[in-house]
């Protein structure tokens, strides 16, 4: 004996296909300077996520995390976001807008600036040029006299002789005493 399921009301049918949420996203950059008397529209780019996918639900498979990290990035640069909604464009910064979605989104977000942060200081870090050594001093030979000199990074030498004259050796003549 089959039993028959009651129909769905209009509130418990599923709902109706819509656009995935981070297609509502965009992030403004800036082309150039925008000149004197120009129309600053024409110097701003906005770029999105690039989603077209329809979904019942908010954020269509792996689209949350598409926006997440529209969103550090956006964060990272200090560029502002636009979000559609419903013909009424609302701007604000990468934290804002994610705060508005969800405070899990707000908070993983956060946490992306903030390691792309500290990421950045450590590439700035290595990146700085290091600090020439010092030369070492050593006792060279020059034919058959032996001098105090400095031995340069390079491994060129550096002394003086007893006429008060400074002299430096290529690194290929220097011959330690």
């Amino acid at each position: 004996m089959a039993t028959e399921k009651p129909a769905k009301s209009e509130t418990e049918s599923a709902a109706a296909p819509h656009a995935c949420e981070c297609s509502r996203y965009q992030v403004e950059s800036w082309i150039g300077e925008v000149p004197e008397g120009a129309d600053p529209g024409d110097y701003v780019r906005y770029t999105g996520t690039g989603c077209d996918a329809t979904t019942a639900r908010t954020f269509a498979m792996g689209h949350d995390a598409k926006l997440k990290s529209l969103l550090i990035r956006a964060g990272v640069d200090g560029l502002a976001v636009r979000r559609d909604e419903g013909g009424m464009v609302v701007t604000g910064d990468a934290l804002q807008m994610a705060a508005a979605i969800s405070p899990a989104i707000a908070a993983k977000v956060e946490h992306g600036i903030q390691l792309a942060a500290e990421k950045a200081a450590r590439k700035a870090e290595r990146e700085e040029p290091a600090a020439a050594p010092e030369p070492k001093p050593v006792r060279i030979r020059v034919r058959r006299w032996v001098y105090d000199a400095l031995l340069a990074a390079d491994g060129s030498a550096t002394y003086t002789n007893p006429n008060g004259d400074v002299k430096v050796i290529p690194a290929d003549k220097v011959v330690l005493a």
